[in-house]
């Protein structure tokens, strides 16, 4: 297996892990969800909303960026490589 298939799996293996930390999540979510329509509900419920909302858009972040062949540039370029170019300070 070449380093770029590893990138590759530990890429799908790190949204496998966010995945289901969102699930945990949700679940949360609905255990703890107000049962007064209206109410704020309460800070455990506010806490596992907010981090799910958080988790969703870090999976919708890496499936988009892929999306538009951001890790394309991985298969030539070393570490390395990447790390000694100048930013765009300079």
């Amino acid at each position: 297996m070449t380093a770029t298939n590893d990138k590759k799996e530990q890429r799908k293996q790190w949204c496998g892990l966010l995945n289901a930390g969102w699930m945990f999540h949700q679940q949360m979510v609905k255990e703890t969800q107000p049962t007064i329509i209206g109410d704020a509900g309460s800070d455990d419920y506010l806490f596992h909303k907010a981090l799910s909302v958080a988790i969703m858009d870090a999976i919708n972040f890496i499936q988009q960026v892929e999306a538009m062949g951001w890790f394309e540039d991985e298969e030539d370029e070393e570490e390395s490589d990447l790390l000694s170019l100048p930013g765009p300070a300079g």
